[in-house]
């Protein structure tokens, strides 16, 4: 057991030794998409659904742990996630008319983010794999809603998603100058993130019950540039 623990350490010192460590800053701009996904709904409604892209930029310092080609990236992120669904459907209020209804939500969502991810390079370029954490620090969100054609109510609230968001990312940069470097990130949410404030609405403004069983889940994609900095260890 000694024996295992002193080899063990003598491995972890050369590693050490050989391992390069860096700091960088970098800013990004993009497209962000609160994708919503209809999973049920009643058939005599015809809702449809429609998410759009939204613009979405990004700030955050980055700490690398470079060992040869790949190198083990982590640091923390401002990151501002923009989206919008429109929604749309037929219900009969009150046992009166047939009423088109359309309704708009516009969501913004700031998180600060810790991204853990594993890059490979390639002389200039690195292709990088990982995952991230995301606390909610505040979110907005102004609702729309007419009917044929008639303008309706408009709400404007906030803090109604989920405090915290996990997802997967992917990163390719390509260095164009000595420490700065062009990237392109996308990130894949993976928790649902939904609040029910959209439904309360309509149930209080159109005697529905129940729209539609969904999920919402962040997407983004940017570009931007990084610059690496620090001294080697």
């Amino acid at each position: 057991m000694k024996r295992t623990i002193f080899c063990a350490g003598i491995l972890l010192t050369g590693v050490s030794v050989n391992a390069q460590h860096h700091f960088g800053a970098f800013a990004d701009a993009g497209l962000s998409l609160m994708n919503s996904k209809t999973l049920k709904v009643d058939e005599e409604r015809g809702v449809t659904l429609n998410s759009g892209f939204q613009p979405s930029f990004a700030v955050g310092l980055s700490y690398l742990y470079q060992f040869d080609q790949l190198n083990l990236e982590t640091g923390i992120q401002y990151n501002v996630i923009n989206g919008a669904t429109q929604q749309e459907f037929s219900i009969s209020i009150n046992d009166g008319p047939i009423n088109n209804v359309t309704t708009l939500m516009d969501r913004g969502a700031h998180y600060l983010n810790v991204p853990l991810i594993v890059n490979y390079t390639i002389d200039v370029l690195s292709v990088g794999l990982g995952a991230s954490g995301g606390f909610l620090m505040t979110n907005s969100y102004h609702f729309a809603s007419g009917h044929n054609g008639a303008p309706g109510i408009l709400v404007g609230g906030g803090n109604d998603l989920a405090r915290f968001d996990f997802g997967l990312n992917a990163q390719l940069s390509c260095e164009i100058l000595e420490n700065l470097s062009i990237q392109g990130r996308a990130y894949l949410g993976l928790n649902n993130i939904e609040s029910d404030v959209e439904e309360t609405i309509l149930s209080s403004t159109y005697g529905l019950s129940h729209v539609a069983d969904r999920s919402l889940r962040n997407r983004q994609v940017t570009l931007g540039l990084k610059y690496m900095f620090g001294t080697d260890k």
